[in-house]
């Protein structure tokens, strides 16, 4: 059973033996009588039936969040839910809530029992399973999932999506980016259920091999702002107390560092691995194991390989052969002029690469790409040399031979605490006191 939380979303996942119409006139009636009491406080409920799980969606305001979480002990049988809510109806709505689900649950007393503990302001329930059914379709706690981050880039969404309203603590320490970067973190954790964790870093002001190679590659940045190398310093500093391992290399960028880990881990373990950046460089890497998250309007969307190729029509390790055509003005990577998309993704999928499309050449001579001939023609150096610049490399030395079981998610609680303390991350403190975070 998965879950996925935001401040406007609660999905909450069910076992379906009972009457589905019945459970939906149930939650109908439920949101009817929220709505009479506060029209703004829910929107809508939504229902899917998938096997023998009904989920249900309840869509919210901001007025009336919902934040919802849930583990398994498979070894002794447990299933947990917990619902916190805050405002004047949320009282009704966990009593009617556990109501309902009490309902559920007591239809089949041979499958399963529940514990339903209700308080004022937090709904607990505790599902003892009695057969095997019900524990086929949660997650296993056993399932090795690595999850690893690209922090410059994380961190620059966070920071430049705030700098507007920067925030500082009482010491002056410019708090905003590194507030993002560490709720989208813990969102992650949560969400995803990660049993490693790796957070891996461009470092300030290295000469990699791709400057060497070609000393135009990223020279057109900007100089970072003052406030952002601060808040760079500030979140190392505070994942290095919290036990999160973190890479950076003098030589390579953190998408190599990225890659290196990632195939490991998909070659070695043949496990999931997601990768949290915004960056499409990154595409070349998705495979069976390996999937790309990004963060969007408080959404985690998953972008795997299928999804990939349905989008693009090529294969992933293709992808650094469109960007030797195209380039990229971000990094600087000039591609091949007068080549665009319209002409260099049918390209790749006629000849399969650069290398085959110029061994074949001289086809283009003749036929519907004879106005891209030339321009190929004069370019060649440039796209071999673009697709070397786009090319994550996956046998960084610092990380080749680096033992996978040492990036297990081991944080430290109390130290993590004493820097959400310090930074004034009131609101995850808040939050984790009332239990919606776990990061163990």
């Amino acid at each position: 059973m998965n879950s996925f939380t935001s401040n406007h979303n609660c999905w909450v996942v069910l076992p379906a033996t009972g009457s589905i119409y019945a459970t939906q006139i149930s939650f109908q009636n439920l949101l009817r009588q929220i709505k009479e009491k506060d029209p703004a406080a829910a929107a809508q409920v939504s229902y899917l039936q998938i096997e023998n799980k009904l989920t249900i969606k309840i869509s919210t305001n901001k007025k009336f969040e919902l934040n919802y979480s849930e583990y398994t002990d498979i070894q002794q049988g447990k299933h947990f839910f917990s619902i916190n809510l805050e405002n004047m109806v949320v009282s009704q709505l966990i009593e009617r809530l556990a109501k309902l689900l009490n309902w559920i649950l007591k239809i089949d007393k041979h499958q399963f029992k529940a514990t339903i503990e209700v308080s004022n302001d937090r709904l607990r329930i505790e599902i003892h399973e009695k057969q095997a059914k019900f524990q086929a379709v949660a997650p296993s706690v056993k399932t090795e999932k690595l999850l690893l981050i690209d922090g410059s880039n994380l961190l620059h969404i966070g920071y430049f999506a705030t700098k507007a309203n920067a925030l500082r603590n009482s010491e002056g320490i410019y708090t905003n980016g590194v507030f993002v970067f560490t709720r989208t973190l813990l969102n992650l954790v949560r969400q995803l259920q990660p049993t490693h964790l790796a957070v891996c870093w461009d470092k300030e002001g290295s000469n990699t091999f791709r400057k060497a190679l070609y000393p135009l590659y990223k020279a057109h940045r900007n100089k970072k702002d003052e406030e952002l190398i601060q808040q760079l310093s500030t979140t190392r500093a505070m994942l290095a107390k919290m036990n999160v391992t973190q890479f950076e290399s003098e030589m390579y960028e953190a998408d190599d560092l990225i890659g290196t880990l990632s195939q490991r881990w998909s070659n070695e373990k043949k496990k999931p691995c997601y990768i949290v950046s915004n960056d499409q460089d990154l595409y070349q890497l998705l495979d069976s194991n390996i999937a790309q998250v990004t963060q969007k309007k408080g959404q985690t969307l998953i972008f795997g390989k299928k999804q990939f190729e349905n989008e693009f029509g090529i294969l992933p390790e293709n992808w650094i052969d469109i960007k030797g055509l195209l380039g990229d003005k971000s990094d600087n990577i000039p591609g091949v002029k007068r080549v665009g998309e319209k002409a260099c993704f049918p390209l790749i999928q006629l000849y399969g690469s650069i290398d085959m499309l110029y061994r074949k050449l001289d086809e283009l001579q003749e036929g519907d790409f004879k106005r891209y001939y030339l321009p190929l023609l004069n370019g060649k150096e440039e796209a071999f040399l673009s697709k070397t610049l786009a090319t994550i490399v996956t046998n960084v030395p610092e990380v080749v031979n680096e033992d996978l079981d040492t990036l297990k998610l081991n944080i430290n609680k109390q130290a993590m605490l004493q820097e959400f303390h310090r930074l004034q991350f009131k609101t995850l403190l808040q939050q984790i006191q009332q239990g919606a975070y776990r990061v163990s």
